[in-house]
């Protein structure tokens, strides 16, 4: 569970309609496995969940600069499916903190 000094990047996705609950189901498995990985790897923060329902996923992050996180993270969110289209909100703290939305369907300079 996240601390209230920590950053967040926080993912939000549309779900396909006409995908198989189980293919869906699968593609985030494997998704929350390759964050997970990322993060560890660069040792900037940890996988916390994944929410699904209501047609969206929404995946939490957390760790000490949420800059890092997102550079530990983005390339496994723009090639994955799921993820390549979603809105990121990055946050410098706790709920109501600073933050910035990234659109995966641009660049990080736009």
């Amino acid at each position: 569970m996240a601390s209230p000094t920590q950053g967040a990047v926080i993912v939000r996705a549309n779900l396909s309609r006409g995908v198989e609950a189980e293919d869906t189901f699968n593609a985030v498995s494997l998704l929350e496995e390759e964050l997970a990985i990322s993060l560890a790897s660069a040792g900037a923060g940890e996988f916390d969940g994944a929410e699904m329902g209501q047609g969206q996923l929404v995946l939490y992050m957390y760790g000490p600069d949420p800059e890092r996180l997102l550079a530990a993270v983005e390339q496994v969110l723009r090639k994955t499916d799921l993820t390549r289209a979603a809105i990121v909100t990055v946050r410098r703290g706790p709920p109501g903190s600073a933050s910035r939305d990234v659109f995966l369907g641009t660049s990080l300079g736009d």
